[in-house]
């Protein structure tokens, strides 16, 4: 868990510092955004060790268990495949894990700070994902 402070304080997005951590990881702070700074340190030194890289989320408003991808690769590219692979895996080992609900884009500028995008562009891994666990169950 990268925001104990903030959980412990009722938050669930932000710090105790008052600082969503999940739109941090292009520029963290080593002092604001410690754990997401060193976390991101610690990826890029592993980076041709990582295999899988996930960010479990609660989700207010869609339902059921989903995951976001990042792909901006043609249909020509194996990495368009790749990166829908885990997420199609998943529904059909967990009828609670919706398929349909998953998005594979980078979802513009305001996503480019997060762990999955940033781990995905800059450390180079295409299996980097968010997965949304809603916070209303499988329906």
């Amino acid at each position: 868990m990268l925001n104990p402070d903030g959980v412990i304080s009722g938050n669930y997005r932000c710090s105790l510092a008052g600082v969503d951590l999940n739109r941090q990881w292009r520029f963290p702070d080593p002092v604001l955004d410690q754990s997401v700074y060193e976390l991101k340190r610690i990826l890029q030194k592993l980076k041709k060790q990582l295999v899988l890289y996930l960010d479990l989320h609660g989700h207010s408003r869609q339902t059921n268990l989903f995951a976001y991808g990042c792909s901006t690769y043609p249909s020509t590219d194996h990495r368009f495949y790749t990166v829908r692979m885990y997420p199609k895996i998943l529904s059909v080992l967990a009828p609670e894990f919706s398929y349909q609900n998953c998005c594979f884009g980078h979802g513009g500028n305001q996503k480019r700070g997060t762990g999955r995008v940033v781990v995905a562009r800059d450390i180079g891994l295409v299996e980097a994902f968010t997965i949304e666990a809603s916070f209303f169950g499988a329906i």
